[in-house]
Order: C-alpha cells, then sequence, then structure tokens
C-alpha cells in the first residue's frame, strides 16, 4: 500500500541534493509504535454476529521533505513532499491507510514600499490516499450486489489521486495586519470505478476553493484570525438526487456549494506558554434539489507549554457538529434526519534528546455520537516514537 507514497518522496528527496544554494531545506523522518482500542470506528452493540471490535497495535510512519530557494529578494521556488502510514497487523488490516502529497511551486514579491508587501506563490500539487471501505455492520470490506445473486467486495472505492493548482496572495498593510486570499482548483480521481457492478456509480469530481482570510497582531502576544472559505464541487457522473430521494434526477449530475467561516484566537501570556480557541461554521447546499443540505459547527481548544528548553507538552480538545436538513437515514420522508457529533481529546510530550532526535509520545480518546447507530463509537490510542530531523 505504501509504495506509491514511496515513490513520491524520492522524486522529492531527489532533488535535494542537487541545489547546494538552497535557503531552507530539511528532512524529518520519525517512525512511531502503538495501540489503538477500535481503529476501525465500531460500534460493537451494532455488528452483526460473529463480528467484534478489536483493537491492535500499529506502526506510524511520517516524512515530511522541504526546500526553499531564492534566486533574488523577489523570486523564489519551493518543492515539498509529505507521506504517512499506519499499519496494524495481519486481523485488522482493514485499518491500513496511508496518503502522500508531492507539491512545488514559484514564490513571487509583486510589490514592496515601506511596510506593505504583495507577494504571491503559484503551486501544483499531486497525492494519492488508500484506504479500505469497511462495513462498520461487519468490521469487514464492504461488499455489495454485482448482480441479485452475486456479492462484490469494494475494497478500494475511496482510493482516490489528488492533483490541484493553487495561487496565494498575501498583503502585508502594516505590521499589524495581514490579508490573504488562497484559490484551488482540485481534480480527484477515484482509482477504482467498479464499472462491472451497475449500481455504482463514478465518484470523480473537481472543485474550486476561494480562501480570504485576515491576521491580526493584536500585540506581541496575541493574534486573531478569521478565514473565510468558499467552494464548489462538481461530480463527473453521479447522479443528483431529487428532494424526497426516491429517484435519481434524470441528466443531472451531483453538484455542492459550500461557505464557511473559522475564527482562531492565539494567546501566549509567556514565550513558554501559549493557547489557541478556535470556532468555525460551514453550511453546504446540494444544488439540485437540496437533499444533502447540511450545516456544521466546530470548535477547538488548545494549549502547548515549553517546561524546559528541551521538553514540550501539548493538550488539544475539539468538537464538531453535523446535521442535515432533509437527509434521513433509511431515505423515507419521515425519517430520522442525518447528523452527529465528534469529540476528540489528545495530549502530548516532547522531549529533545540533541543530535536533531526528538523523543515523542501521544494519547488521546474520540467519541461519536450518530443519529445512525453505526457511526456510534468510542476508541482510545496512544503511541510513541522518535523523530529525526535533519
Amino acid at each position: 500500500m505504501l509504495h506509491r507514497v514511496t515513490t513520491l518522496l524520492v522524486l522529492a528527496f531527489g532533488l535535494m541534493p542537487a541545489v547546494e544554494a538552497a535557503t531552507d531545506k530539511s528532512l524529518e523522518v520519525s517512525v512511531a509504535q502503538g495501540y489503538d482500542t477500535n481503529p476501525l470506528e465500531l460500534n460493537p452493540d451494532v455488528l452483526l454476529s460473529p463480528f467484534q471490535v478489536s483493537g491492535g497495535s500499529y506502526t506510524r510512519l511520517d516524512l515530511d521533505a522541504r526546500l526553499a530557494h531564492s534566486w533574488n529578494p523577489r523570486v523564489g521556488y519551493f518543492v515539498s513532499a509529505r507521506g504517512q502510514g499506519h499499519l496494524f497487523p495481519s486481523r485488522i488490516e482493514e485499518a491500513d491507510s496511508s496518503s502522500g502529497r508531492v507539491e512545488a511551486g514559484l514564490g513571487l514579491v509583486l510589490f514592496s514600499r515601506g511596510q506593505t508587501k504583495l507577494s504571491a506563490a503559484l503551486s501544483g500539487s499531486y497525492g494519492e490516499d488508500r484506504s479500505t471501505f469497511v462495513d462498520p455492520a461487519t468490521g469487514r470490506m464492504y461488499v455489495t450486489l454485482a448482480d441479485p445473486n452475486t456479492l462484490a467486495p469494494i475494497p478500494h472505492r475511496f482510493d482516490a489521486s489528488i492533483a490541484s493548482a493553487g495561487l496565494d496572495l498575501r498583503l502585508r498593510t502594516s505590521r499589524a495586519l495581514l490579508f490573504s486570499l488562497d484559490t484551488v482548483v482540485e481534480r480527484q480521481d477515484y482509482t477504482q470505478d467498479y464499472e462491472e457492478i451497475p449500481t455504482l456509480q463514478r465518484l470523480d469530481d473537481r472543485s474550486m476553493t476561494l480562501r480570504p482570510g485576515m491576521r491580526w497582531e493584536i500585540s506581541d502576544r496575541v493574534r486573531l484570525d478569521v478565514t473565510a472559505e468558499w467552494n464548489y464541487r462538481r461530480y463527473d457522473e453521479l447522479s443528483a438526487l431529487e428532494e424526497d430521494a426516491t429517484l435519481a434526477a434524470d441528466g443531472a449530475r451531483r453538484r455542492y456549494r459550500t461557505e464557511g467561516l473559522r475564527t482562531v484566537l492565539r494567546v501566549a501570556p509567556t514565550e513558554d506558554l501559549s493557547f489557541q480557541v478556535g470556532l468555525g461554521g460551514v453550511d453546504r447546499q446540494d444544488t439540485h434539489a437540496g437533499y444533502y443540505d447540511s450545516t456544521g459547527v466546530n470548535g477547538f481548544a488548545a494549549a502547548a507549554w515549553s517546561v524546559t528548553p528541551n521538553v514540550r507538552l501539548g493538550l488539544r480538545v475539539s468538537q464538531a457538529e453535523v446535521s442535515y436538513q432533509r437527509a434521513t437515514l433509511d431515505f423515507l420522508p419521515n425519517g430520522d434526519l442525518r447528523g452527529g457529533t465528534l469529540l476528540r481529546l489528545a495530549g502530548s510530550v516532547e522531549r529533545d534528546l540533541g543530535g536533531h532526535v526528538t523523543m515523542f509520545g501521544e494519547a488521546g480518546t474520540a467519541r461519536s455520537d450518530n443519529a445512525d447507530r453505526l457511526y456510534d463509537y468510542q476508541r482510545t490510542w496512544a503511541h510513541a516514537g522518535v523523530r529525526c530531523k535533519l
């Protein structure tokens, strides 16, 4: 599963030794071993017998390579590569996942006078996500009817290759104010269309995102970030649904328009201690008949403390809630509406060992409460490992 990710990373790493004049380059590799009580996020109360929730140990691999070079004070380029893999023992190998991304681009200073500065970054990226489509009712890879008499597995239903192009603008008007506008065009190509199964439609889609924002340095120790987001996603072949979901819309493809707003406040009482709180909301419209219209609210709080120059502690809690206006669990007009909440709590510790090596650990828990009991679950995880940064 990791061979495609490894290939992407090797291509990026290979560029680094060839550019001796780079102003900034780094390579970070981390390996951790841990245990997850419920990696498949299953509800034991609704699992079909004889399947049971199973925890297991896992190995986590992370790689991050970055390079940035300035040809002159106004023009430069950057290359980066990231990859991550979660590997579980064979009895729960359906929980394996991996992802990788490479990105390259140009940075330009378009205007600079006094404290006013306008800069831009043009970039392109390519990534891959790999996992197994697991049925929450059985805890095994999902199967569907290929014909009235045959069940067919579709484990790679959500494996995708993702290509994107972006333009990011930054305008600093003073020491305290920075404005931004990010534009991203993205194409998701799902690697398995399962065309031999007539009940399945292709999930390939493309989207465009606009993300304006503002950062206000209220003081040396207080910062406020406000970001809005507008997204339009259209599917190549996936049919839209009529308002009551009893029929697919004839000739109409599914489209979503999403609008969101997020605010984050960061306060650092001392150089060694900082706090962050954030709150956001999202409204998604199903543009054909509104069947999948939904709203979401999410918030988080985090703290970071440098206990000593070599020891750091972190704590983060977040909650996300989504609710649907028409979509029901059983597609019946008077059925219960879809929706749910997800609460996560995690703590971390890091200790620098010297020689670019850091030992780290993390422990966390998550609880999902959903209108569909298949998606009610609890899980707890912990891992410890070593990070090397060059």
